[in-house]
C-alpha cells in the first residue's frame, strides 16, 4: 500500500503544482472579472431606449439560485447605452460600479472564450490511477470508477465554458464581467453572439471618437 502511494503522490503533486500556475495566470491577467450565470441578455444593433447592450447574471449554483428567488443572490450586469458601459457587482457584501465613457474613456473592446484545462488534467490523473489500481491488482471495480469520475470531469470540462467581454480604458484599465451559459434559466452566449456585443461596442466607439 505504502509503495503504490508512494508512486502515485508524485502525480498528484504535479497535477496540484500544474492546477496552481493555471489559477496565478488567469489571476495575473488584470481583469476585473466576475463569473456569472446569465439570466439576461439583449442586443440591440439598432439602439432601444438608449440601450445598446444589457447582459444580467447572478453567482452560479444551486444555493445561489434560490438565493437569487428571494433578491439576495450576488450579481452582475454590464449596460452599454449610446454613450457609457456601465460595469455593475453587487452581493450581500456591498456593490460596485464602474462607469467608463465610450467617447473619451475606451481604447479597445474585446472577449475571451475560457475552459479550465485543470480539469483535463485530473481526468488524465484519475484515468492513470485507475489503471495503475488495474495493474496492482486492487480490483476492476476501482478501475470504472475512476474511469466514471474522469469522464465526469471531461463533462464539466466541456459544459464549464466561461466568456469574458470586457473594455480597455485609454488610461490602461481593463473592466470586465466573465459569465457562462445556464441551463436553468435556458439562456446561452457562445463565441458568435459575444464577438456581436464586441462589434456592436466598438461601432459606437468608432462613430462617438469620429465626430
Amino acid at each position: 500500500m505504502y509503495g503504490f502511494m508512494d508512486k502515485i503522490m508524485p502525480i498528484l503533486g504535479i497535477a496540484v503544482v500544474i492546477g496552481i500556475i493555471v489559477m496565478i495566470r488567469k489571476r495575473s491577467r488584470g481583469f476585473y472579472t466576475t463569473t456569472l450565470v446569465l439570466t439576461q441578455v439583449k442586443i440591440n444593433r439598432i439602439p432601444e431606449d438608449n440601450t445598446l447592450i444589457y447582459i444580467k447574471g447572478r453567482a452560479s449554483g444551486l444555493i445561489s439560485w434560490i438565493l437569487n428567488l428571494m433578491k439576495l443572490a450576488a450579481d452582475g450586469s454590464l449596460l452599454v447605452t449610446t454613450e457609457k458601459a456601465h460595469f455593475n457587482s453587487s452581493s450581500l457584501s456591498g456593490d460596485t460600479d464602474h462607469v467608463v465613457s465610450l467617447k473619451n474613456g475606451v481604447a479597445s473592446v474585446s472577449c475571451e472564450y475560457h475552459r479550465s484545462i485543470s480539469l483535463l488534467i485530473w481526468a488524465a490523473v484519475t484515468a492513470f490511477t485507475g489503471f495503475i489500481l488495474l495493474l496492482t491488482g486492487v480490483g476492476f471495480t476501482s478501475f470504472l470508477l475512476a474511469l466514471v469520475l474522469a469522464g465526469i470531469f471531461c463533462l464539466i470540462y466541456y459544459f464549464n465554458k466561461n466568456i469574458v467581454i470586457c473594455l480597455e480604458t485609454k488610461g490602461g484599465a481593463i473592466f470586465g464581467l466573465r459569465f457562462k451559459p445556464s441551463f436553468i434559466e435556458n439562456i446561452n452566449m457562445d463565441m458568435s453572439r459575444a464577438k456581436e456585443i464586441v462589434e456592436i461596442i466598438n461601432n459606437q466607439v468608432i462613430t462617438l471618437q469620429a465626430k
